[in-house]
């Protein structure tokens, strides 16, 4: 891009910078352009549903969402994505992700941030008032039962995505593709790129910047600093950052991923950060929601007891019956870790799963277990797990809900409780039959 004389941009150009910030080029679209209200993905039959919310200022914000047709499945049982788009863009956006997501028998829901769209809102404060409008449609879909939220968020929408976070503990996992961690940074680095002012003349410029932003969109940008939310975040995040972005530079997604609060991966690829996004991001994209939204859906109890009234004449028999049962044995006691030259060895079973465990065909999984054993020092261990080794129990695997693919239980003995952990960057020597791309750890 031509550079332009520091002279010309305070006296011609000064109101493009602001607006690039609070009210950049308005994404317009129709309904139409959202695609058929029922649809067909392969084999499976799909809808849309749309409907309004008003947010704490008063503005209606237009919202879609999307599953399976006809919908028979509560939403208590049904993970959801919520996909956030950037600053110059609307709900349409989503429809990148469509597909990935409705494949893993999610529903997708998505919205028109305030000021984006056709959401109502004169400007756009980039993650500040539009985590607010997050909050309310997260409410609506767990007031309509939804339990399991996952967080998909492309620029402003990413920002907007980690502010909340910050603050919902209950949300599953999210997807941040190419954040700012620091507002001010991003407009002096803008200014400097693409004006070449000088430091004095740049934070003159900044200075008058933020000014006008306060009287017209009543929010600060020195204010808006995702780097200091992110550490408080606890849901498990995929970062994900074009290394040709030019506009937000993807040290500021580096440096989110290095103090985000707990579990968090980072992927890169090329695209800069508007451009389209390769197939296998999304791809893995989704997978990884999936592996930690389906993980966390509640298992089925065990079949207990079915209980009836005894009769008169049944009561003695079960009290005669009772006396003459001999105790159980006592539980063995835990097996220590062996240890091999100052280096634990860990025994973990590995269990293979079918592709319908609900089949009879389940019986038959036990003769499939295969032991093999990981490497303490090949593991790499959470900071807040390394004093938590001290005797193993091996137990079964528990399999993932709808059985896709194998898992892996380890259950670690921490003095006399049993403690669980999810790790999943265990390096695993596997049997054949476990995927290790698929695999679930616990401690």
């Amino acid at each position: 891009m031509e550079k332009v004389s520091w002279t010309a941009f305070l006296s011609e150009s000064y109101d493009l910078l602001w607006k690039l910030f609070i009210r950049p080029p308005r994404s317009e679209y129709l309904i139409s352009d959202l695609g058929p209200s029922k649809f067909r993905i392969h084999s499976r039959i799909y809808c849309r549903e749309d409907f309004h919310l008003t947010n704490g200022r008063g503005m209606r914000l237009a919202c879609s969402i999307f599953g399976s047709y006809p919908n028979k499945q509560p939403m208590a049982s049904t993970p959801c994505v919520i996909y956030l788009h950037g600053n110059c863009s609307s709900r349409a956006e989503a429809l990148d992700v469509l597909q990935v997501v409705l494949e893993k028998n999610f529903r997708l829901c998505c919205m028109d941030l305030s000021g984006s769209g056709q959401s109502e809102g004169e400007f756009i404060s980039l993650g500040h008032f539009e985590q607010l409008d997050l909050q309310v449609l997260i409410q609506h879909l767990r007031n309509l039962g939804a339990r399991l939220l996952g967080l998909w968020g492309r620029s402003m929408g990413a920002v907007t995505a980690i502010l909340r976070a910050a603050e919902d503990s209950g949300i599953s996992a999210l997807v941040l593709d190419s954040p700012f961690s620091d507002l001010p940074m991003v407009a002096q680095e803008l200014v400097q790129s693409q004006v070449g002012l000088p430091d004095f003349l740049v934070s003159l410029a900044l200075s008058r910047v933020r000014t006008e932003i306060q009287e017209r969109a009543h929010f600060d940008i020195q204010e808006l600093l995702p780097i200091r939310s992110a550490p408080r975040a606890r849901s498990p995040a995929l970062f994900a950052v074009a290394d040709d972005d030019d506009f937000v530079l993807p040290h500021h997604t580096h440096d989110l991923h290095a103090v985000w609060g707990t579990e968090a991966k980072l992927v890169t690829f090329q695209g800069g950060h508007n451009g389209p996004r390769p197939k296998w991001y999304l791809e893995q994209a989704a997978d990884f929601l999936e592996m930690r939204l389906v993980d966390t859906l509640p298992t089925a109890p065990s079949p207990g007891p079915v209980f009836k009234r005894l009769s008169p004449k049944e009561e003695p028999l079960l009290a005669r019956d009772a006396e003459a049962e001999e105790p159980p044995p006592p539980p063995p006691p835990p097996v220590p870790a062996r240890r091999e030259g100052g280096m634990a060895q860990v025994g973990i079973l590995g269990l293979g799963v079918s592709a319908s465990p609900s089949r009879p065909s389940l019986p038959r999984m036990a003769a499939r277990n295969r032991h093999f054993k990981t490497d303490l020092k090949s593991v790499d261990v959470p900071r807040f797990s390394e004093n938590a080794f001290k005797d193993v129990r091996v137990t079964p695997a528990v399999r993932r809900p709808e059985g896709k693919h194998n898992g892996v239980r380890v259950i670690w003995l921490y003095g006399d409780a049993l403690r669980k952990e999810t790790w999943s960057k265990m390096q695993l020597r596997l049997p054949d039959h476990v995927d290790a791309g698929h695999c679930r750890y616990e401690l």
